[in-house]
């Protein structure tokens, strides 16, 4: 049976490219034959390619600006993006929507992946092809639609969204709005499909990585942190006396060095990877980052904003550290952290054991009814 995923693989975001990578890589260890589709929206090659002048507004030239000093190490960056892709088997490249028919209609069933490819308020030239608008079976594994669930669901999409076959999403929020949409569907929460590979089917990218820093050090990943944040990982720092080292996730980073961080301006998906591999701990508020302190069996914290006396709510991470027993990793900025250095990782291993086996189990359940639909 051939097969066809459509997610967001090419954009230089470490968590797009390393969950397109991990639900290939399980789709084509079940013996299913996997392509991912390779349209590329317009605005988003414009946005990764480009280095400098990302849009023509004023904040855009501000950034650009900034960007200026450090040009040759976001060259280098984005060129490992860029090679990084060669590890994914795509079809050929297309941009014009008018192509999509001609691509999915060579694959018996079609797969919308993970990732915010159902965030219409994410991507500035979104389009309905997420929701593979064709006649073929289709399965939904773990798409999210981002936090402005409201706006996402309009009839038109929820319209697209029933026509599924089998459907998952990533989030009990999403489940339950759609639920109450389309009461006829069953909808499945499953994992991040990083989370179906184990560490050792990672190295196959963590051997290709060249990262600058090595020795004893903290790695902090941050895709957008407040001064509150970084205040705090600078006093962690100082306390643990390490190192806070930080790879570029956009002009956010900049405000990094200012206290104190080294930055890897040139670090991509296999640096990412290594840097956590080989960190004596991680600091984070980004999703991919404490999912893989979890698969290498780090010491994490998760850190985010005050709200109220609570740390900030990412239902994503929220959910995940609840299940796992591991709220105790939790730190409110601008608070006295109280650092636990103890994780038990085989009950977590255990607990987690239990959510990949169901989560791969509905994968492989829905390949195995759609090469049935076939007969």
């Amino acid at each position: 049976m051939r097969t066809a995923t459509i997610t967001l693989h090419s954009a230089h975001n470490n968590g797009s490219f390393l969950q397109a990578f991990a639900l290939q890589k399980s789709i084509i260890g079940m013996g299913v034959e996997n392509q991912i589709i390779n349209y590329v929206p317009p605005a988003q090659y414009s946005l990764y390619q480009n280095i400098i002048l990302k849009e023509v507004t004023p904040k855009g030239i501000i950034k650009g600006m900034l960007n200026i000093s450090q040009y040759n190490k976001l060259k280098e960056r984005k060129n490992r993006f860029n090679r990084v892709q060669e590890c994914l088997e795509v079809t050929d490249k297309f941009e014009d929507e008018s192509e999509f028919d001609k691509f999915a209609n060579k694959y018996d069933c079609l797969i919308a992946g993970s990732d915010q490819i159902w965030n219409s308020a994410s991507m500035p030239d979104f389009t309905s092809l997420y929701f593979l608008p064709v006649n073929k079976y289709k399965v939904a594994y773990a798409p999210s639609f981002g936090k402005s669930l409201e706006k996402q669901f309009s009839e038109k999409n929820v319209t697209m969204i029933s026509a599924f076959d089998r459907l998952s999403v990533r989030e009990q929020s999403a489940q339950k709005e759609l639920q109450k949409r389309i009461p006829s569907k069953d909808i499945n929460v499953v994992l991040d499909p990083t989370f179906l590979l184990n560490k050792e089917e990672y190295e196959s990218l963590v051997n290709g990585a060249k990262c600058k820093y090595e020795g004893k050090y903290i790695f902090f990943y941050c895709i957008k942190a407040s001064n509150d944040v970084l205040k705090s990982v600078k006093e962690i720092g100082e306390k643990l006396k390490l190192p806070i080292i930080t790879i570029f996730t956009g002009v956010n980073t900049y405000k990094c060095q200012v206290f104190g961080q080294k930055v890897d301006f040139a670090a991509g998906p296999e640096e990412f990877l290594s840097y956590i591999k080989n960190a004596q701990y991680v600091i984070s508020n980004s999703f991919h980052g404490i999912v893989f302190s979890i698969i290498y069996n780090k010491i994490f914290y998760r850190i985010a904003d005050d709200d109220n006396g609570k740390i900030k709510i990412d239902e994503r991470l929220d959910s995940i550290l609840n299940f796992l027993n591991l709220n105790q990793q939790n730190l409110i900025a601008g608070e006295n952290p109280i650092l636990n250095e103890e994780i038990d990782y085989t009950l977590v291993s255990k607990n987690l054991n239990t959510l990949i086996h169901q989560s791969s189990g509905w994968l492989k359940e829905s390949l195995e009814l759609a090469e049935e639909s076939r007969n």
